[in-house]
């Protein structure tokens, strides 16, 4: 039992960590930038140095916590001994979120630093194809967003997402011991709404966007952990 608290409480740590790893990276505006992603890209070249430099430690600390409130999450959706190869599914998931994640945080730091070196203008973002874009981008950026940065994302993103989904089927599937309506607590539809949020152009918005998948993790804890214990009161409630 005391470990299992313990494994909580380094997860809810670690989304905190990576929250504000995040936000610090990613809180800041840019008067020229559109929408989201050219906020993203435009508004690199304004975060200071030391910014980008805690942002990195302190994300590469709290994205591998995570992987302790995952396995947290994990052991409730195990507890019911119906979803064997779903719990694996999730399970493979938390490490690639622990370690893959971590290396993409990293690099993503580092392409920060590099756009901070090879500043971006709003007419280089300006095209009739991604083609074009890409073309007027510095070429030190393209390749290393290309070579070094996409694969691993790509790989990680695969993995999220599927233990993200099998954590939904798990719940919605009832083969877990919590109510259907708690797939709801899930880091991918955390993700959706973020990405539906009004096109208002302020840091703590633009913070946010960069901080969803912590965020997802932060609710998907919170919803996770109160879901279950109100569950395990109720039970007792009925067989008393």
């Amino acid at each position: 039992m005391e470990r299992t608290k313990l494994y909580w409480i380094l997860g809810f740590v670690g989304v905190l960590l990576s929250m504000t790893g995040d936000l610090l990276l990613g809180a800041h505006v840019h008067p020229d930038a559109a929408d989201a992603y050219t906020r993203l890209m435009l508004g690199c070249s304004l975060v200071p140095h030391h910014f980008v430099a805690l942002g990195l430690f302190v994300g590469a600390i709290g994205i591998p916590m995570q992987y302790f409130g995952y396995e947290s999450v994990l052991s409730v959706v195990r507890s019911s001994g119906r979803c064997a190869t779903l719990c694996r599914l999730i399970h493979w998931g938390n490490i690639s979120i622990a370690f893959w994640g971590a290396s993409v945080h990293i690099l993503c730091s580092i392409l920060m630093l590099m756009m901070k070196l090879y500043p971006i203008s709003p007419e280089m973002l300006v095209g009739n194809n991604m083609t074009d874009i890409l073309g007027s981008l510095p070429p030190a950026l393209v390749d290393f967003t290309l070579y070094y940065l996409m694969p691993i994302t790509a790989v990680m993103l695969l993995f999220y997402y599927l233990m993200a989904v099998s954590l939904f089927l798990a719940i919605v599937l009832g083969k877990t011991s919590l109510p259907r309506w708690a797939c709801l607590f899930n880091p991918m539809l955390v993700e959706v709404l973020m990405n539906c949020l009004p096109n208002v152009n302020n840091a703590f918005v633009n913070g946010l966007l960069m901080s969803n998948m912590a965020l997802g993790g932060l609710i998907t804890f919170t919803g996770i952990l109160l879901t279950h214990r109100l569950a395990g009161r109720s039970n007792t409630c009925a067989h008393s």
